[in-house]
């Protein structure tokens, strides 16, 4: 029973931030090793340079660290009981004024549903702390010294009874002080579910009563965040959390009450000498889909989806084929056995022969069929024209995006804290070359941009030349809504899917009571919509991984400036792409070192990461790649020795645009100056998109030897045909696997990494699934329905007689 006070008391104590001059439960620091002080200026400056660079603008890290000195969390390790118990017996104004303050309000003591949550909570918590009352009314009331208005405020000690087992698994599965406060461990979680596993059942004896009267609860986890009036003064925010477990029939308010204000001691410890505050009670969801009309409506929507892709499949896989034979039965005038008599007139006019809206809306119905899309997703049939390495480089550079989101999105990006050792992980893994990697990470965007200008530009001169060489408004348009639906249709999906389920994606001690991007998304979803949401209303942004997508949509449309005298007039195209690029670098070297002398890390992140003007250099060069790559029709004589020269200079470009940042980080590094920032991300980004547009043109012309033969590798082609819907779903599926944990997560290289293939090979098969149930269906179907001319396209679109009609496809190809 001697361990039952120091557990209840250390479920406040570990959160305590007063009284440095004493030794803590640690014991004292010894010398040499100063623990958390060594997070002086310059190690706190060190942290918000790697929070720049992984992006954490709007994290709890980012805003909380700001002008905060890490050095005052060390007094978290400075208490121990004897410090509270010199505090009770030493301080009687402190008690004295504490006791007749105690005025319980009013909407608390005529509240019966308080009463019914004081009786329950109270008989496993007063049995600790009722015995340290005792123990300070003995010792104290008896000095004739000691005040007497004290004593007779303090309410008669109910007859000492041992805690009962139910109650010690209450607070067993109450948070506690765990080790590891120094490298980070702000968050003390407790045993979830432990806790909602306990049924009580218990005879409660009112005072002075003989009588018991039977009662029943549930256990309940509850987190509270608590912020300390000491750092407060002193100008810094830092959230700490603790679980408790409680009686169901408890409210936020009620668990806040009873322990800052009802329990006389635990209120001591609290307010006197933790000097903290409750600032929130979470005590988890409580969801009802019956009411909730935007989770009706989205799942209306993915059941409607679910449905249509069952019925569409078994008429694709079942019926498809016996409509496509009867066309051709018309065509031949005859029937199908007579089909191979009448090839040549068959493949003429299957050609020729226009298709009707009963055709289009049948190829509707075929877009929804999961039979289909799969053989569309895992083919290895290449087009005419095909660029194989973009393949591979779209999926590495999907894998890239998995690595550091593993990193970022929970373990650093979080409304509740979720990691064992921030603070050291944040101090000592980016002094790992090869941790640069994941520091650098948001090179993904400007891959994406280089990838993306490749495609637009090749596509779009080939259109030209298909139509004689001669550019029409009807290529325009097409070219514009081709780039707005490819987009559209999955970017919306996933926010309706984000944005009404969230909630329902599942509980924990680490999920957070809102999701701040989530909730954003609810008020915000117009904004998205309109393709904006990395220029406008920035401040609440939705879906903030898929920043990307409007800035990819923006640049397409901008480039039109350039791509229509290209085609007319090619020099004033080359021209104009020259003073785009140059006018870029302009930009971006003019934003980032105002940005960088003002040390704005926000401004830094809505006025240089999202904004076309900045980003634009990687699809620019991109739009120059494709335009060499269609003018050289892909074929290039190159010499041996200018192909090794070329991929030295790209490798090398690459290495030390990612590792360049070590010359900082590493262990003595020098801090780069605010000029050298800028000028790297002047840059950086382009220089990376220059070497990757070797990469694409050495591979493209027959000069990638083994690395061309591995970006080309037919397995990266059914992989990167689910990368965008993948990447637009991951990082829910991240945030789940993160909110749903009931521990802590202890960030380390090998664990790291068996998770990041972890989420490779779950965010996959997620992908896979959401791309055939509405990214598919709703982006290509919907398209190829609407742009379909010709039977043969009609006839290829789902399942059909294949060995006739593909060889005719093969040939028209040719």
């Amino acid at each position: 029973m001697r361990l039952l006070p120091k557990s209840i008391f250390i479920c406040f104590v570990c959160l305590g931030l007063g009284f440095p001059e004493t030794d803590g439960f640690l014991g004292p620091l010894p010398d040499g090793d100063p623990g958390l002080r060594s997070l002086g200026e310059r190690e706190y400056d060190y942290i918000r340079r790697v929070t720049w660079l992984l992006d954490l603008r709007g994290s709890v890290l980012g805003e909380y660290l700001k002008g905060a000195r890490l050095p005052e969390i060390e007094s978290v390790t400075n208490l121990n009981l004897e410090l509270i118990k010199d505090n009770l017996l030493g301080d009687h104004f402190a008690v004295e004024k504490m006791l007749t303050g105690r005025a319980v309000p009013a909407n608390m003591s005529f509240d019966p549903a308080y009463s019914e949550c004081r009786i329950d909570y109270a008989e496993f918590v007063e049995p600790i702390t009722n015995k340290l009352l005792e123990a300070y009314k003995e010792s104290q009331c008896s000095n004739a010294s000691f005040p007497a208005a004290v004593c007779s405020i303090l309410p008669p000690y109910i007859e000492s009874k041992n805690q009962s087992s139910w109650g010690r698994k209450m607070i067993d599965a109450m948070g506690k002080i765990p080790e590891g406060i120094v490298e980070g461990k702000l968050h003390w979680v407790g045993g979830f579910d432990f806790c909602l596993d306990q049924k009580v059942n218990y005879t409660y004896f009112a005072i002075n009563s003989s009588e018991g009267v039977q009662r029943e609860f549930a256990g309940q986890y509850c987190r509270l965040d608590l912020s300390s009036n000491t750092l407060l003064s002193k100008n810094i925010e830092l959230p700490l959390q603790l679980g408790v477990c409680v009686p169901d029939n408890c409210s936020p308010e009620n668990v806040s009450f009873y322990i800052s204000e009802d329990n006389i001691v635990l209120s001591y410890v609290l307010n006197e000498v933790l000097n903290m505050t409750i600032t929130q009670v979470y005590c988890g969801q409580v969801l009802d889909s019956s009411t909730d009309i935007p989770f009706q409506a989205g799942l209306g929507v993915l059941l409607t989806f679910l449905i249509l892709g069952i019925i569409c499949t078994i008429y694709d896989g079942s019926f498809r084929i016996m409509v496509v034979e009867r066309q051709l039965r018309k065509i031949t005038q005859g029937s199908l056995e007579k089909l191979e008599n009448k090839e040549k007139f068959v493949l003429e006019n299957l050609d020729k022969e226009d298709i009707g809206i009963w055709h289009r809306l049948e190829l509707v119905v075929v877009g929804f069929s999961w039979y289909s899309n799969i053989r569309k997703i895992f083919s290895t049939r290449k087009k005419p024209h095909h660029l194989p390495v973009l393949n591979g480089m779209r999926y590495l550079t999907y894998v890239w995006v998995v690595c550091g989101n593993t990193y970022v999105f929970g373990p650093l990006y979080q409304e509740a804290w979720t990691s064992a050792n921030i603070v050291s992980a944040l101090l000592d893994l980016p002094k790992k070359f090869k941790f640069q990697v994941v520091i650098n990470y948001h090179l993904n965007t400007d891959s994406f941009l280089l990838i993306s200008g490749v495609l637009i530009t090749y596509w779009f001169l080939k259109r030209v030349e298909r139509n004689d060489n001669k550019l029409s408004v009807r290529i325009i348009i097409h070219y514009i809504l081709h780039r707005f639906w490819r987009l559209f249709p999955a970017m919306m999906l996933t926010l309706m899917f984000y944005t009404c389920f969230y909630r329902y994606f599942a509980d924990g001690p680490l999920f957070p009571k809102d999701i701040g991007d989530a909730g954003n998304c609810r008020v915000n979803w117009w904004v998205d919509m309109l393709m904006v949401h990395n220029l406008v209303r920035t401040d609440y942004l939705c879906l903030t991984w898929l920043f990307y997508i409007p800035l990819i949509f923006q640049l397409h449309v901008f480039f039109l400036i350039a791509l229509i005298p290209l085609v007319i007039f090619p020099i004033v195209g080359y021209v104009l792409l020259a003073a785009m690029f140059i006018a870029h670098i302009g930009a971006t070297a003019a934003i980032t070192t105002e940005l960088r002398q003002n040390d704005d890390p926000g401004g830094m992140f809505t006025q240089y990461y999202l904004t076309p003007w900045c980003r634009a250099g990687p699809a620019i060069i991109g739009l120059g790649v494709g335009i060499f790559l269609h003018k050289t029709k892909c074929h290039l004589k190159m010499h041996w020795a200018i192909t090794l020269v070329g991929w030295i200079c790209a490798l090398g470009t690459m290495a030390a645009v990612v590792f360049s940042s070590f010359s900082e980080f590493k262990e003595g590094g020098e801090r780069w100056s605010d000029a050298a920032h800028a000028a790297y991300d002047t840059i950086a980004r382009s220089a990376w998109a220059v070497a990757l547009g070797w990469v694409v043109i050495a591979c493209s012309t027959g000069h990638g030897g083994l690395i061309g033969r591995f970006l080309g590798w037919d397995l990266f082609m059914p992989l990167s045909r689910i990368v965008f819907i993948t990447f637009c779903t991951s990082a829910m599926m991240i945030f789940r696997y993160v909110y749903t944990n009931r521990i802590l997560l202890y960030v380390h290289d090998y664990h790291m990494r068996y998770i990041i293939f972890g989420h490779l090979f779950y965010v996959t098969i997620m992908g896979l699934f959401f791309g055939l149930l509405w990214h598919y269906p709703a982006s290509i179907g919907i398209e190829k329905a609407v742009c379909c001319k010709t039977f043969n396209q009609w006839i290829l679109a789902g399942r059909h007689p294949e060995k006739l009609l593909d060889e005719h496809h093969d040939k028209k190809k040719d």
